[in-house]
């Protein structure tokens, strides 16, 4: 997807547990090694019922080359997920790789109840 300050690929599980409201993740990669959206493990969460985001905040196509956070940027997309009509908990999770983890603790320390 890309929407505004939002790049990244969402996934939404179907299936038989379609109705049912599921717990909604972002995943973040960060470093030099990292650049672009952590498509394969939000993909692996989606298969076990997760909604998920792999979030892309610099490096990838429309975002900055330099690692530079706006957390009010990324903050977009807690509310993107929080938005979708399959999400159950409106307080969405996040999992960070390398950098990532930092700029999710970034995100938790600042979003505080969204997260």
């Amino acid at each position: 997807i890309s929407s505004g300050n939002i790049h990244g690929a969402l996934f939404i599980p179907r299936g038989p547990r379609k109705m049912k409201k599921k717990k909604a993740v972002i995943t973040i990669f960060g470093g030099a090694m990292f650049k672009g959206a952590p498509e394969d493990i939000s993909a692996l969460l989606a298969t076990e019922g997760f909604v998920t985001l792999a979030l892309a905040f610099y490096g990838a196509k429309g975002q900055p080359r330099k690692y530079y956070i706006h957390l009010e940027q990324l903050e977009e997309a807690v509310d993107f997920l929080r938005a979708i009509e399959e999400v159950e908990d409106k307080r969405i999770n996040l999992y960070g790789v390398s950098k990532g983890a930092d700029v999710c603790l970034s995100l938790a320390a600042f979003l505080g109840e969204k997260i």
